[in-house]
């Protein structure tokens, strides 16, 4: 069965350091239409510079944001400095 699903508004990803994969499997998705997505920072998203998930949504128009605090990230940078001192 075919489902039609006109727009996609919000993703929740939680994939446990397949997040590279499942966004480039997504990657058309995501710059059509651009949906929310929900998703934890972590030390192995940047173990890989070329597999990074947030270099993609950059790429992409992506802004980041903490959801405790709405701060938002600025750069990639910014990113990996939290994963840095947050462990």
């Amino acid at each position: 069965m075919q489902h039609r699903i006109a727009r996609v508004d919000l993703i929740k990803l939680d994939v446990d350091g397949n997040e590279y994969s499942v966004i480039m499997g997504a990657k058309l998705l995501l710059a059509n239409q651009h949906p929310t997505i929900l998703m934890e920072v972590w030390g192995p998203n940047f173990s890989d510079a070329s597999r990074n998930p947030f270099v993609v949504l950059n790429n992409l128009g992506y802004r980041f944001f903490n959801i405790d605090t709405g701060e938002e990230y600025v750069s990639v940078d910014d990113l990996r400095a939290i994963v840095s001192s947050e462990g």
